[in-house]
């Protein structure tokens, strides 16, 4: 079961996608995609580019920062003004994900 799940095709590779290289990553059910997916799904889904996921990184990091960050905080501290960062985190992580969306439409074809 571990190595299946570290296996250069395995959850873990896919989950991390360190293996991106830079450029343009494919993402589709081609089998000379850079990402396959299954059989189903477009031959070219979209292409990945690096400095898009990074932004979208950022924006998630500050998503889980803000957010539950601030709960926790707040949980801890009684400090209720630390709830008015809550949504600042909800809406950094509604911009990832935009982001994401965004540029997977932009680089399709």
């Amino acid at each position: 079961y571990e190595s299946g799940l570290k296996a250069p095709s395995g959850w873990l590779s896919v989950a991390g996608l360190f293996w991106l290289h830079e450029g343009s990553n494919v993402v589709g059910s081609d089998p000379q995609s850079d990402v396959v997916l299954p059989e189903g799904t477009p031959a070219r889904a979209g292409v990945l580019r690096p400095p898009a996921a990074n932004v979208a990184g950022w924006l998630l990091l500050a998503g889980i920062v803000l957010f539950s960050g601030s709960l926790y905080a707040l949980a801890l501290s009684r400090v209720y003004a630390l709830g008015a960062l809550t949504p600042l985190g909800g809406l950094a992580f509604i911009a990832a994900w935009i982001w994401l969306g965004v540029e997977l439409i932009r680089f399709k074809g």
